[in-house]
């Protein structure tokens, strides 16, 4: 495998297709120090017998080895166990039982293992998103190529400067706008900015089945948005303080805010040159609702309205 390799990528397939023998050679061609993500691959092919003869001595080993908060490492080893004991197309026991039965996939009911599943600790529930994160962008851009294959060039590249322009403001509301207090922090931000990305293609898809914003008079929807906006970015513009680990400031959302005017007039351009139909001033009167929305609810963040 290349040195560079990225033994992630090719065991969960992101970015490509999924190639556990491929993830097997990068995770044996790092060195021994500083291993993390080579062992806990391994940990998973060894438990499932992925590109590798199963050996689950060897995955309970590594399960150790890898380290992580002790419930999660209790928890992987017991799991362990249980598929020790697991008889040929058997279930799990807790698949059946108590009230909790409901939470576990079919794929874990089956003895497949997956070391997310025991994730418990703020750091390792936030690689495991970035992770299904990973798998989801792949989703998403095969549905956006899917969606765009038959367009003209020209709608085409209207489309691509439209997603640059989303993900920049998604980005920058991910990083400016949410709470990055506590140890889920980036598990929360990546789940908004994932969200917010489904939203994004979800409305394409709407609009290329005939789907457009409802309003009586598009111009007068859009004058009245406008001036709801404005009014919601002065009263948060305003904000003393948004709480001393949240990460939220004034500068942020300005930034944010910044960015979202492209995106919004990219949806525009985009909008009256595919779907002329949905009218221009009604996409903008929808977007603009949508982000005073978000400037709302900046505003029960802000300690300067809890005083």
């Amino acid at each position: 495998p290349a040195p560079d390799c990225d033994v992630l990528d090719l065991y969960y397939g992101i970015g490509g297709p999924v190639d556990h023998a491929a993830a097997r050679d990068c995770a044996h061609s790092h060195p021994e120090e500083g291993k993390g993500w080579e062992d806990a691959v391994l940990m998973m092919l060894y438990a499932n017998g992925y590109a590798v003869e199963r050996n689950l001595d060897a995955a309970t080993r590594l399960a150790c080895e890898h380290g992580g908060a002790p419930m999660a490492i209790g928890l992987r080893v017991q799991y362990l166990q249980d598929i020790r004991a697991l008889p040929p197309g058997g279930r799990l026991r807790q698949c059946a039982e108590g009230p909790h039965h409901h939470q576990y996939s079919e794929a874990y009911c089956r003895g497949a293992f997956d070391l997310c599943d025991d994730a418990t600790s703020g750091y390792m529930m936030g690689w495991c998103v970035a992770i299904a994160s990973g798998k989801a962008a792949a989703a998403r851009d095969a549905r956006l190529e899917s969606l765009s294959e038959d367009w003209p060039e020209a709608h085409k590249a209207a489309l691509g400067a439209l997603k640059v322009a989303a993900w920049a403001y998604i980005e920058a509301h991910g990083g400016n706008e949410v709470d990055h207090s506590g140890t889920v922090r980036a598990a929360i931000q990546t789940g908004k900015e994932d969200e917010m990305r489904d939203a994004f293609v979800e409305r394409l898809e709407r609009l290329e089945d005939g789907w457009a914003p409802a309003f009586l008079d598009p111009g007068q929807a859009l004058r009245e948005a406008d001036s709801d906006l404005n009014a919601a970015y002065r009263v948060v513009m305003g904000c003393d303080d948004f709480g001393p680990i949240s990460g939220i400031t004034a500068d942020g959302i300005r930034e944010t805010q910044r960015l979202w005017i492209p995106y919004r007039d990219a949806w525009a351009a985009l909008a009256a040159a595919r779907w002329p139909g949905a009218g221009a001033d009604a996409i903008r009167a929808h977007l603009i609702r949508e982000r005073t929305g978000i400037l709302k609810g900046l505003q029960f963040d802000c300690r300067a309205f809890k005083r």
